[in-house]
């Protein structure tokens, strides 16, 4: 339900931002000075910022974060990042708004919630370490590429919580919950909600539950000269079977259907089809499944991530499978932009920004082969315009745009 007027909001937020920033107004006021919340975490010895009073987060990472949502969220088909920069105070140290979120409690309420899921993926990213993530919506999804089955199952009625997650340099699977509050009493309520829903569902292996971080990540808004924002996160260890083979395979489920939901939602329709295929297919026919994923593979389109600076000759281009997504809607994903093209669409406001995943980061996951020779990939990304995240998702905004956050 969450995600059925979440076009709405961000139509809305959209018209906000105009309101700051006409698209004929010049360039964004540059904000030099990352905001932070004020910060606890439960328990404290496993707070991985040990004790911080303050969590940073930039706008560019909870912008990133929630366009990468908002692809990967069922039924959600339009995207924007220009969120919170003008909608922040000016010069604060903290992440406060210059006013309430809307006057109504309707609004406030889903304003709320929609800015808490964008800034929770990003904290669990920056500061969590988690790279991949599987939205959970009924059906739950089967995790386990090869073997015996595993999946999420849910507890107890009522709603899921927001993610499966899977950390690979810890090798950790995670429950996620994110709530957004603007309680003038504090996050503690929102905690409380998130905590019981995070509980509402386990992982369970071939032998039964396996272990994993149960996380509850409540946010409440500041307001300029009214209240401070707040970041509180539990975490409760849930015990169950640590094999590291079984939760590496976990993992590439994980891994696997990150992907195909990203994938899906920049219109690669058959290719995602075909990669969620690998982690519902029966242990006898994986090879096969394989097979038509590399096929599917070969016949997607490719969009080339380069600096358009450079020489229209030059080799310094990375293919991705991806699509241009605008402040309107997400193109075709034949549809190429030129330089000029990009122009264009900045001049009418629309911020043209090129989401796409490496070919070559896809093999590998569909071969099971992690992130092997990636480096030299993503080496020719290094590029001001150009921002690639822990899971190999490259972001490319226009100069322009680039040049305003």
């Amino acid at each position: 339900r969450r995600f059925k007027t979440l076009s709405v909001w961000l139509s809305i937020l959209t018209v906000l931002n105009d309101l700051h920033h006409p698209a004929q107004g010049g360039l964004r006021r540059t904000r030099t000075i990352v905001p932070t919340f004020s910060y606890q975490f439960y328990p404290l010895n496993e707070d991985p910022l040990s004790g911080a009073a303050d969590v940073d987060l930039t706008t560019q990472e909870v912008e990133n974060a929630g366009l990468k949502e908002v692809l990967q969220a069922p039924g959600a088909k339009f995207g924007t990042w220009s969120l919170f920069d003008a909608l922040l105070a000016a010069g604060q140290p903290e992440f406060v708004f210059t006013e309430p979120l809307g006057r109504s409690r309707e609004v406030k309420t889903a304003l709320s919630g929609l800015f808490g899921r964008f800034v929770a993926r990003a904290y669990a990213e920056k500061h969590l370490g988690y790279t991949y993530f599987e939205t959970l919506v009924r059906p739950l999804p089967k995790l386990l590429t090869r073997g015996p089955t595993a999946e999420v199952q849910g507890i107890t009625r009522g709603d899921l919580p927001d993610w499966v997650a899977w950390n690979p340099s810890e090798q950790r699977i995670a429950i996620i919950e994110a709530k957004g509050s603007h309680h003038p009493a504090g996050p503690y309520e929102a905690l409380e909600r998130a905590s019981a829903q995070a509980k509402r569902a386990w992982v369970v292996g071939p032998h039964g539950p396996v272990q994993f971080k149960r996380y509850a990540i409540a946010t409440r808004w500041g307001i300029h000269n009214q209240s401070e924002p707040h970041l509180w996160v539990d975490d409760p260890l849930v015990d169950g079977d640590s094999d590291p083979e079984l939760l590496a395979h976990i993992g590439q489920g994980i891994e696997r259907r990150h992907y195909a939901s990203l994938l899906k939602g920049l219109g690669h329709i058959e290719l995602a089809k075909a990669i969620i295929g690998l982690t519902n297919a029966p242990p006898g026919v994986i090879e096969d499944q394989r097979n038509a994923a590399i096929d599917a593979l070969k016949s997607a389109t490719a969009l080339n991530a380069r600096d358009p600076g450079a020489p229209a000759d030059a080799d310094d281009g990375v293919s991705v499978i991806g699509a241009y997504v605008t402040r309107g809607a997400i193109l075709h994903p034949e549809a190429d932009l030129s330089e000029r093209d990009r122009t264009r669409f900045e001049e009418l406001g629309l911020k043209p920004t090129l989401v796409g995943i490496p070919r070559e980061r896809l093999q590998n996951s569909i071969l099971g082969q992690g992130d092997a020779g990636s480096d030299a990939v993503y080496a020719k990304l290094a590029i001001p315009n150009v921002i690639v995240d822990r899971s190999g998702v490259v972001i490319q905004r226009s100069r322009r745009t680039a040049e305003e956050t």
